[in-house]
């Protein structure tokens, strides 16, 4: 819960008011940083519940976080950039003033009644359970003959990967737009589960999935925020953003033992990657008209 609200919610919510431009950039950051922090902590944390217990360490460290968390809330950060008498960073006047549709957007009632918000819903929950194969990519690795060595290391990889994919995913997204950015993520997932289907037993190939598999895994707190500003504008887009990422935890709850459910019943995760496969295509499609619809409900709200 605190995970939710902290770094789905707030990061994206505080990022959108203080940022005008580069606002793919700045998710990407912070979705590294995250990763980066996760890295840092997660050795950090094991030795020190190894020398002193899991309950030391848990109320300690939760002690640290809060102090933390409060003074950065405290000093640092403002609701919104008017608080300290600022406008949000690449802030255009006559640029906002001429886009009706970056101002007004479309009202949440409008919103969720529209193919747009469906298609976005279902491409959240597809890629989020894409995203939650990752909690079988070890096993995988076992049923094709790979030891837990070599299995930990493409992991390894793959965690960096992903820290340094939200950065690239971002940046890319305010070069050439998010709708064709998710479209490539959606791609680069497609590969990933080809390579899984066809590895056999070869590690290259297992370590080049695995490595695909946590780029485009790495872009989910990123295109989230961006496809919903893109599809809807500004105006509910605090309340369309919490609304839409309904879809990643219950993807995660449903399709995580799912696959677990598919390989205990067919001793394998052939059917795993062709409902991946098929979900991924048809995330791209609906994506893709989601993009026409919306453009169709900014241009509604403009009257």
């Amino acid at each position: 819960m605190g995970a939710v609200l902290l770094v789905n919610l707030l990061g994206p919510v505080l990022v959108n008011r203080w940022f005008a431009k580069n606002i793919g950039l700045v998710m990407g950051l912070m979705m590294m940083i995250t990763s980066l922090l996760g890295a840092v902590f997660q050795p950090v944390l094991t030795n020190m519940i190894s020398n002193n217990g899991w309950r030391f360490t848990y109320i300690g460290f939760g002690a640290f976080a809060l102090i933390v968390m409060i003074i950065i809330g405290l000093l640092f950060l403002k609701n919104t950039p008017s608080d300290k008498g600022l406008k949000p960073f690449g802030y255009d006047e006559s640029a906002l003033q001429t886009s009706k549709q970056e101002v007004k957007g479309v009202s949440t009632v409008k919103a969720l009644k529209s193919l747009s918000f469906i298609a976005l819903l279902i491409f959240m929950i597809v890629l989020t359970g894409f995203a939650a194969f990752q909690q079988h990519i070890a096993t995988f690795g076992l049923d094709i003959g790979l030891d837990m060595s070599t299995i930990g290391t493409a992991l390894s990889i793959s965690m960096i990967d992903s820290a340094i994919g939200s950065v690239l995913i971002g940046a890319l997204s305010d070069r050439v737009g998010i709708v064709p950015t998710s479209i490539g993520v959606l791609g680069v997932g497609l590969c990933a589960v080809i390579l899984f289907f066809i590895s056999n037993g070869n590690y290259v190939l297992f370590v080049i999935a695995t490595f695909l598999h946590g780029l485009a895994t790495s872009s989910i707190g990123v295109v989230a925020p961006l496809l919903t500003i893109k599809f809807f504008g500004n105006k509910d887009y605090e309340k369309l953003f919490s609304t839409v990422m309904i879809g990643s935890p219950l993807a995660s709850i449903v399709l995580m033992p799912l696959y677990g459910y598919i390989y205990d019943t067919f001793g394998s995760y052939t059917y795993v990657f062709i409902f991946l496969f098929v979900a991924l295509i048809i995330a791209g499609i609906l994506l893709l008209m989601g993009n026409n619809n919306s453009k169709k409900l900014l241009k509604e709200s403009m009257n």
